[in-house]
């Protein structure tokens, strides 16, 4: 997983999907895990964004509230982690 990622990204991908409540991260959240500033997280998840690795979306009851996910890309490129280990 670490191939063309920042530490901060590999940090981000492994806090959605190991604390994120069924794969799903608010950034707020995602930020405080971190411990690094709201606009911070959001500058991250667009970068990780325009590589395919997660998706967003504004929660329904809540538009404000933005909720990221990892995609297909995100968990195989963590499932070829694991199996090469």
């Amino acid at each position: 997983m670490s191939v063309g990622l920042a530490p901060q990204q590999r940090q981000a991908i492994l806090a959605i999907l190991e604390f994120g409540l069924g794969g799903n991260m608010s950034i707020g959240e995602l930020a405080d895990h971190l411990m690094i500033r709201y606009n911070s997280a959001v500058e991250l998840v667009n970068r990780l964004q325009r590589v395919a690795l997660v998706e967003w979306s504004n929660t329904a009851n809540d538009r404000r509230r933005v909720i990221v996910r990892l995609t297909a890309k995100a968990h195989g490129r963590i499932e070829n982690v694991f199996n090469a280990s």
